[in-house]
């Protein structure tokens, strides 16, 4: 069911299915690619995370505004990155509200995704 392997009790209990909501996301190029909708934790498997929940390192970042996607586009490693916009259903996997950004949210991925549904945001 989960696009990556997850460790036992993830996701949280805490977390939800997403309610039809539209969500963003920073992508590398205008036409989204499945590694776009990678975790940490795939990206760069042998990196310590220390201190990190072993959960949501194998999360999606996202955030239900355009504006927690604009203000991380601001950081300079992100600059070049491109806003991606999804709608995420009761079927699109888990959700949980993390980090200090209001907006952000850890989302499970489930195998069904298509990166192909991602749509570019022009701003």
């Amino acid at each position: 069911m989960w696009f990556e392997d997850l460790p036992e009790g993830c996701p949280s209990k805490k977390s939800s299915e997403p309610d039809n909501q539209d969500y963003f996301r920073l992508i590398n190029k205008r036409t989204p690619k499945c590694k776009d909708f990678w975790s940490y934790k795939k990206l760069i498997p042998d990196k310590p995370y220390e201190n990190a929940c072993p959960c949501e390192i194998r999360a999606v970042s996202i955030f239900n505004s355009i504006d927690g996607a604009i203000r991380l586009k601001k950081v300079a490693a992100h600059k070049k990155k491109h806003i991606g916009k999804i709608q995420l259903t009761y079927n699109d996997g888990k959700i949980l509200k993390t980090g200090k950004d209001e907006t952000h949210y850890a989302w499970w991925r489930p195998t069904g995704f298509d990166p192909a549904s991602c749509s570019v945001v022009e701003i």
